[in-house]
Parts: C-alpha cells; structure tokens; sequence
C-alpha cells in the first residue's frame, strides 16, 4: 500500500493540524478503547458488517446545537426587542405578538438543530470510519480505514470557547466527499485512534497475498 503523504495546509482564523495516518511502527498504537454499550445498542441496526468490531462510537458535542441554531437565536431575540421596544407592529400583529412570533422562530430553530444532533453518531471500527445521520431513516456515510489518505483537525473560535473541536477524513477515493466529525471532545484523542485504527487496518491490507 503506497505511503501517505501530509502536507501543511493554512487556514484562515482556525487552527489546523494535519498528521500523516501511517506511521513507520506499530509501538506507538494505543491500546483499543472500549466502548461503551449504550452508545453501541443506540446504532441503527444494519449498520456493522459481519466481523465488524466498534472502536469509538461519540457524539457531536451538545454545542453543535448552539452553533447550529446561535444565529437565529440572536437575531430573532435582537429584533424582537427592538420591536417590543419601538413599539412596532408587524403583519397587522401588535408589537408583543411581532415579538411573540419572532422568538418563537429562533426557539423552533433551536428544537431543529436538536432534533438532528439526536441521532448523529461518529463510528470509528476497525474496518471503517462512519457518519450516522438522519431523523426519520438514518443515513450512512462511511470509508474503508484503508482508503483513508489525510486527517486533519480544525478548531473554530466558538469550538476554542468549548473546548471542542473538528476532524475532517479525506479519502483516496475522488468519488467520495471527505468525512466531518462536528464539534466533538477531545478531537486529538479521536485523531490519534483513528490514525492508530488505520494504521493496523493498512498493515493488515499489506499483509494479504
């Protein structure tokens, strides 16, 4: 299997670190960390192949629903009070109706950017990388650890606040859009079990006739 390459790629107001996912030895692989059984009886069913053992299976951090819906939030709240405020009637409504109206659309905006982090897994096995969306029938998005050429890690200013931070999977193949882990906790440990993950996954790849 050909080596990966990593080079350095800037972002604007971000912090980024990109890692090679290949390293030269195996002594530097952690040891595999368990998982949890509620996170893996929460998984669709369907979703693993046979054989297919979870090593990571996280959530976007309950942030993401702030940074999703934080916009409409603030805006809403904002022209509210200046409605109430003011004094001003919208669509034939009374100021405190406008306002009423106004705050109920960011609060419902909210209810939706909670609705989808319900069933938003991250699913780390020792074949795969996966997303897990979808309200009413999950959605799956998933590379083989094999095809995995790049990984980096991003941290936005709201994600520096929280703690948090994003990974981005890139995969050899041209047909398939790179992987966004959103807002989760430690991102340098996740990184470091999937670099470990396709480290193994590759050495075992190499390994068959």
């Amino acid at each position: 299997m050909p080596g990966l390459t990593c080079a350095p790629r800037p972002t604007a107001g971000r912090a980024t670190r990109w890692m090679d996912l290949r390293l030269p030895t195996a002594a530097t692989e952690a040891p595999r960390a368990a998982v949890h059984s509620a996170a893996e009886t929460a998984l669709p069913l369907g979703v693993l192949d046979g054989g297919e053992i979870v090593l990571l299976a996280i959530k976007p951090s309950v942030w993401r629903t702030l940074f999703d819906a934080g916009p409409w939030l603030l805006v809403t709240c904002l022209l509210a009070g200046v409605l109430a405020w003011k004094r001003l009637p919208m669509l034939g409504l009374s100021p405190t109706a406008t306002a009423q109206m106004l705050l109920m659309i960011g609060v419902a905006r909210f209810a939706v950017a909670v609705v989808r982090w319900i069933p938003t897994w991250y699913v780390l096995t020792n074949r795969r990388v996966l997303r897990i969306h979808g309200v009413r029938t999950p959605a799956v998005t998933a590379t083989l650890l094999t095809d995995l050429r790049q990984a980096h890690m991003t941290v936005s200013a709201p994600e520096r606040f929280a703690g948090i931070g994003t990974l981005t999977l890139i995969s050899r193949r041209e047909d398939q859009e790179p992987h966004r882990w959103e807002s989760i906790h430690s991102p340098q440990v996740v990184l470091d079990k999937i670099r470990d993950a396709a480290n193994k996954a590759a050495h075992l790849h190499d390994m068959v006739p």
